[in-house]
């Protein structure tokens, strides 16, 4: 029963600070913040077995290791709100995935840039498909993950917003990227209905950079390697964090993460849409802090 009233209350104090919040956006002043923030961060390059990967590594010594692992509809850059406030107290690790859709061969590429980095015990913060991933990591590689943060994610491929496994991987790579772009704009403005000022913003700074390619590999990604194994990871080092708006997780697909994990942290944003990370910076800063600091 205190549980329940705490979460009431701490979800009535979460409204009145998401409408607070919502007066301060800007987009021009958030595009300003994020070219500022890319025109002064680039991100590194490594080869593994052929393959590309790019990262940013804020290399804070002697605190722990987050990984952070962008969207579907996402890029490394789109965490610049966490890498600013955050990265004198962890060392973030911003990852771009890279052009292929099998968990193995992304998870195994991960590793290899973790052995790299010499990050060998770390923590993975995964958003949308980014959090699909990260649930595979630490079924691969169990020893190595400290905690897991799963945001706005998913198991498997069912109940959420994405093309059929034969669009995605016959027809989008062939559709010109102009209208891919067209396509995706129009689910942003979509998807955004409480949040038009993030609408250019979001649009020409994140989505409308990913390519054909890109979108289609990530969206085959959910349907060729199907539904996430049950982890060895205790579900007290996995947190769970989700909005009750979010336009492209079910409220089915959400249940199911929850009953997956059915003892794991959970915390639920009553408004935030699928990037609070972006929409509810604060907050969402606030929520990582809590984890490593055991206030759950």
């Amino acid at each position: 029963m205190n549980g329940y009233l705490i979460t009431v209350l701490l979800n009535t104090l979460e409204i009145d600070s998401s409408m607070k919040e919502n007066k301060q956006l800007d987009s021009d002043k958030l595009t300003i913040g994020y070219a500022d923030f890319v025109s002064r961060y680039v991100l590194d390059k490594i080869w593994v077995d052929k393959l590309e990967w790019q990262y940013l590594d804020s290399k804070t010594e002697n605190r722990p290791a987050i990984i952070f692992l962008h969207g579907t509809r996402g890029n490394p850059y789109i965490f610049w709100n966490q890498f600013n406030e955050l990265k004198d107290d962890f060392r973030l690790i911003l990852i771009k995935l890279p052009l292929i859709h099998d968990t193995k061969e992304i998870c195994t590429g991960l590793m290899s840039i973790c052995q790299h980095l010499e990050a060998f015990q770390i923590s993975l913060l995964g958003t949308s498909i980014g959090g699909y991933i990260a649930q595979w990591f630490a079924y691969y590689y169990p020893a190595n993950v400290k905690e897991l943060i799963i945001c706005n994610s998913v198991i498997d491929g069912e109940n959420i917003d994405n093309p059929s496994r034969l669009f995605s991987e016959y027809i989008l790579p062939i559709i010109p990227n102009v209208l891919i772009q067209k396509s995706l704009q129009r689910r942003v403005k979509q998807s955004l209905p409480h949040y038009n000022i993030l609408e250019k913003y979001i649009y020409d700074n994140i989505v409308s950079k990913i390519s054909a390619r890109e979108f289609s590999e990530r969206a085959l990604t959910f349907h060729k390697c199907g539904r996430v194994p049950a982890l060895t990871l205790p579900d007290k080092n996995i947190t769970i964090i989700y909005c009750s708006d979010d336009p492209y997780i079910s409220k089915t697909a959400q249940k199911a993460v929850l009953l997956k994990y059915p003892a794991s942290n959970t915390c639920c944003l009553n408004t935030g849409h699928h990037f609070p990370y972006v929409v509810r910076p604060k907050i969402f800063n606030m929520e990582i802090l809590k984890i490593f600091e055991g206030l759950h």
